[in-house]
């Protein structure tokens, strides 16, 4: 995903898994200013990485590693939720999906 050029692009994380991959989480990924060093939580990004904010963990994959610690000692993508993370380039695909938001807790309610 070195071709961003939006400012915000919505994206699936995925992990190597076989031949293939498997999707962990959707999240948001900056596009990438060449004209500057991209930076997380003070760090340059290392190289083949991207600056990641996680909105959503795949059922079954919180304990999935991370390559790179965040900036509060996450190890994990479950610890990871709602934070900036690096994650590979390679591993980043378009999400053309919708990631849902609640606003508001329904219970015992029928939703109008």
């Amino acid at each position: 995903m070195d071709d961003l050029t939006e400012p915000v692009n919505s994206c699936e994380l995925h992990i190597a898994e076989g031949t293939g991959t498997k999707k962990v989480a959707v999240g948001v990924v900056n596009a990438i200013d060449w004209t500057r060093t991209p930076r997380i939580h003070g760090q340059p990004v290392p190289e083949g990485y991207a600056r990641v904010s996680v909105d959503r963990v795949e059922r079954g994959c919180a304990s999935v590693p991370l390559d790179i610690e965040g900036g509060d000692g996450e190890r994990t993508l479950g610890e990871a939720k709602k934070t900036f993370i690096c994650w590979h380039k390679h591993l980043l695909a378009p999400f053309f999906g919708h990631v849902p938001r609640i606003s508001r807790v329904w219970i015992g309610k029928k939703r109008q």
